[in-house]
């Protein structure tokens, strides 16, 4: 992980108290940035995702973009940035990424499959990797050159490996 990234999640997870008014105000000029890009939503869209897209998914995005109704898109942009307004909860998940997991993954008994990009800046892939190697049902999809957002270009494929993995398997009769 960036040692910038690091770096917030320590101070964020050691000093909640201290860090959510500073969060608030980085927040809220990143949402001002996006927002006052509405008048075109290819264009916020691009913003809000030019940072931790890479690689094919930054096509992705501008095909999704071009091909998307102008006001649903601006809804989803103003959804994600909604989201930095919930300083509270970005706080209380870096807590909670800092605490033990109240279980192994060891003991993980339902297929797991971590969908990753090998450029992600905001969770490293190697972290996915390692995860998967703790579970013997677990494996991961590691997408070499892209980011954070492998749903983008990949996500028939996950919602494909999921309608099958949710497909009963039949015997031969």
């Amino acid at each position: 992980m960036p040692c910038s990234r690091r770096a917030m999640f320590a101070f964020v997870g050691g000093a909640p108290l201290v860090s959510r008014p500073l969060l608030r105000l980085v927040y809220r000029r990143i949402g001002g940035r996006i927002r006052s890009r509405l008048s075109s939503p290819a264009d916020a869209a691009r913003h809000l995702f030019a940072g931790p897209a890479r690689g094919a998914q930054l096509a992705a995005v501008e095909r999704y973009a071009a091909t998307s109704d102008e006001a649903g898109l601006a809804q989803e942009i103003c959804d994600y940035v909604a989201a930095l307004d919930a300083v509270d909860a970005i706080v209380d998940d870096v807590t909670a990424y800092r605490r033990p997991w109240p279980f192994r993954m060891a003991d993980l008994a339902v297929p797991l499959v971590l969908w990753h990009g090998s450029a992600d800046p905001a969770a490293p892939a190697a972290v996915a990797a390692a995860l998967a190697e703790q579970s013997a049902v677990a494996s991961v999809r590691i997408f070499d050159g892209e980011g954070h957002f492998v749903f983008h270009t990949h996500g028939d494929a996950v919602v494909a490996s999921i309608a099958a993995a949710q497909t009963p398997s039949r015997g031969v009769a």
